[in-house]
C-alpha cells in the first residue's frame, strides 16, 4: 500500500466530520418528529376531553365536530414541525455514507474515491440549485460548487486514482 497524501488525508476528515455532522442532525431530526408526534397527541386528547365536557351531547354534532378539530390540529400545529424534522432526519443516510467514505479514503480503498466523486457530482448539482436562493444561498452555492469541482478534479488525477485498491 502507498503512502497516503496530505490531500487525501484532509479529505478523508473532511468526509468524516460532515458524516458525524449529518448525523447528529439527522437524529436531532428524528428526535424532534418523536417530540412533535408526543406534542400532538397530547394536545388533541385534552381538546377532546375539553369538548366532550363543554359541547352538547349530541350522537352526530359532537363526532363530526372531533373530526373537524382533529384534522384541523394535524395540519395546524404539526405541518411546520414535521416538515424540518422530517428534513433533519433524511441527513441520517448520507451522513452514514459519507462518514464511511472518509474512513474508507483514509484506507485508500477505491470505492471510497468513488463515493466521494459521487458527493461531489451531487455537491455540484445541488451548489448549483442553491445559487438560485439569494443572498445566503448564492454563497453557500457557490463555495459547494467549487469545493465539489475541486475535489472532483482532485480525485480523478491518474496519482491520485493509482494510489487506491
Amino acid at each position: 500500500m502507498s503512502e497516503r497524501p496530505l490531500g487525501i488525508s484532509l479529505l478523508g476528515v473532511l468526509y468524516i466530520l460532515l458524516g458525524v455532522t449529518f448525523i447528529v442532525l439527522g437524529v436531532l431530526g428524528l428526535l424532534s418528529l418523536i417530540g412533535v408526534s408526543g406534542n400532538l397527541s397530547s394536545s388533541v386528547t385534552l381538546s377532546l376531553l375539553l369538548m366532550e365536557k363543554y359541547t352538547f351531547n349530541s350522537h352526530v354534532a359532537v363526532p363530526l365536530f372531533k373530526a373537524l378539530l382533529l384534522l384541523h390540529m394535524v395540519t395546524q400545529s404539526a405541518a411546520s414541525n414535521i416538515a424540518g424534522g422530517a428534513a433533519l432526519s433524511f441527513l441520517l443516510l448520507p451522513g452514514t455514507i459519507m462518514a464511511f467514505t472518509g474512513g474508507g479514503l483514509l484506507k485508500l480503498f477505491n470505492w471510497a474515491r468513488k463515493s466521494a466523486i459521487t458527493f461531489s457530482v451531487a455537491g455540484i448539482i445541488v451548489g448549483a440549485a442553491m445559487l438560485l436562493l439569494p443572498p445566503i444561498g448564492t454563497i453557500i452555492g457557490l463555495l459547494l460548487v467549487l469545493l465539489s469541482i475541486l475535489v472532483l478534479w482532485y480525485l480523478s488525477k491518474l496519482e491520485v486514482e493509482g494510489l487506491f485498491t
